[in-house]
């Protein structure tokens, strides 16, 4: 398999975690909802206000280091695209909210 093809697999691997985290749902057991008596995601698991869900937690946390390069590489290969669009995206969102 080209390198290529394995990083975008792995890539997409973790976008699909991410929305099985973000709705509450259990990659074991498919997409049906979770069994009665089975407890919601816990408070931990919400996104403060200004926060993108789809985004994980490293996003936010290279942003409030200051580490704005890596932000912006987390961004692209989450979201998949190009540098320039992750760039913005990054201005744009320290600009709305500032550092967090």
């Amino acid at each position: 398999m080209e390198l290529e093809t394995a990083q975008r697999i792995e890539r997409l691997e973790y976008q699909v975690a991410l929305l099985y985290r973000h709705l509450g749902l259990n990659p074991d057991a498919g997409l049906l909802p979770p069994p009665a008596g089975v407890l919601p995601p816990t408070p931990q698991d919400a996104v403060p206000a200004g926060r993108d869900p789809r985004l994980p937690h490293e996003f936010y946390d290279m942003l409030a280091r200051g580490k704005k390069i890596q932000a912006i590489k987390i961004y692209r290969e989450v979201c998949g695209v190009g540098l320039k669009e992750a760039k913005d995206f990054v201005d744009a969102y320290e600009r709305q909210y500032g550092r967090r």
